[in-house]
């Protein structure tokens, strides 16, 4: 049994995150989360996978030394899993948190109302669906970017993240450029087949009936699929087929708040996350976003704007 952490629910939560280079993106997220959850006492496990590894962060966080980056041709979401692993592996409290170190939640007061909801309705994992124009990737349960888990119902035992990409025979084959398939037939065959980071938890919970899933709503709008019109950032030459489970990936909404506030994160490819009905977070995608030519010293001016209007719009 996990600790509850006496009274304050909020104690009842340990956030896991990881490190691997610009660490202002997680003291950025740590004040942030610090100012819209005044009451949160509880751990916060940041591992340092930074190449230096002499990451040094305000506040009370607890640094974990990073892992030894592995050779295999996955390594980069190898290297994040067991790094989510050993610090998992240091959590007492009943709810863990991953929290990628550029995923924002911006709403007040949010770790008890989700506690709260999560707890009311006894479910085992919330957290943030992979926006579709990810076609590759699995659906129908969180990625790793944002993902509360349930301790009580999960044990950490149960939880394997590893990734397989390197071992999935048939992923190769399909990349293979001597293999002679046709491009749309090429990208069929590829949608929702990586074996990415999350994969393995997906594949033993996504249909377990009595495993209670809630995912947080992707803004997404369908791309022009023509040629002339084509939005590589959405992959608008990739057909929609997805290997689903529950369908709720499928639930996607075309609102779009950053379109109004802040157009250029917007065009930029920011994610937008929306809970009941409201938006709940911002996924800057630094990782992934290659048509992006925006500098990091942009998204870092782009982030405080934002930061900013939130300050201000829940001022008072």
């Amino acid at each position: 049994m996990h600790s509850a952490g006496g009274g304050d629910p909020t104690q009842s939560l340990t956030i896991v995150s990881v490190v691997f280079d610009n660490p202002w993106l997680i003291a950025r997220n740590i004040e942030l989360t610090g100012n819209l959850n005044p009451q949160f006492e509880g751990r916060w496990i940041v591992v340092d996978n930074s190449p230096a590894g002499d990451l040094r962060l305000d506040g009370a966080v607890e640094i974990m030394p990073g892992v030894p980056r592995p050779r295999a041709p996955d390594k980069g979401s190898t290297h994040h899993a067991l790094a989510l692993h050993k610090a998992l592996a240091g959590v007492r409290t009943r709810y863990a948190l991953l929290l990628d170190h550029d995923f924002y939640v911006l709403r007040p007061g949010w770790i008890s109302e989700l506690l709260a909801h999560v707890g009311e309705r006894g479910i085992a994992f919330f957290g943030s669906a992979w926006n579709p124009r990810w076609v590759h990737q699995y659906s129908g349960f969180p990625s790793l970017h944002f993902l509360l888990v349930d301790l009580e119902r999960i044990p950490v035992a149960g939880i394997d993240l590893t990734p397989a990409i390197a071992r999935d025979v048939w992923w190769r084959l399909i990349n293979a450029r001597e293999v002679p398939l046709p491009r749309p037939l090429r990208d069929v065959l590829k949608a929702g087949r990586i074996r990415d980071a999350g994969w393995r938890l997906r594949r033993r919970f996504a249909n377990e009936p009595t495993v209670e899933v809630e995912m947080l709503v992707p803004h997404h709008i369908p791309p022009d699929p023509s040629p002339q019109r084509g939005d590589r950032r959405s992959g608008a030459r990739l057909p929609r087929v997805r290997r689903g489970h529950r369908g709720d990936d499928d639930r996607v909404t075309a609102h779009s708040a950053l379109r109004e506030c802040l157009p250029q994160a917007y065009r930029d490819g920011w994610e937008e996350h929306f809970w009941q009905g409201a938006l709940f977070a911002v996924h800057l995608r630094r990782v992934g976003r290659k048509w992006s030519r925006r500098s990091l010293a942009d998204d870092e001016a782009l982030l405080d704007e934002l930061l900013h209007d939130t300050r201000q719009a829940f001022a008072g």
